[in-house]
């Protein structure tokens, strides 16, 4: 999903977020990331003040966009 909203477009206007499939493709993404050249913005882990199950890791890419790894567990519970 994306929210456009009227505005100059530079770095930190915009932040997309990406779902994992697993923690452990999120501290890929987030290493990946890294090696790439972007700038942490919150390294991988349990992020409970958004929801249970919630981990995701943040970076601001070379031109400072906000990107965000995350994985859900109850995107993934089976039901």
């Amino acid at each position: 999903m994306f929210w456009l909203r009227d505005g100059v477009s530079e770095g930190g206007a915009a932040h997309v977020g990406f779902t994992a499939p697993s923690k452990e493709a999120v501290d890929a993404a987030y290493a990946a990331a890294m090696a790439a050249g972007a700038t942490g913005n919150g390294a991988p882990a349990d992020r409970p003040y958004y929801a249970p199950g919630y981990y995701a890791a943040s970076v601001f890419d070379p031109d400072g966009y906000s990107l965000e790894f995350t994985y859900k567990a109850w995107q993934h519970s089976k039901g």
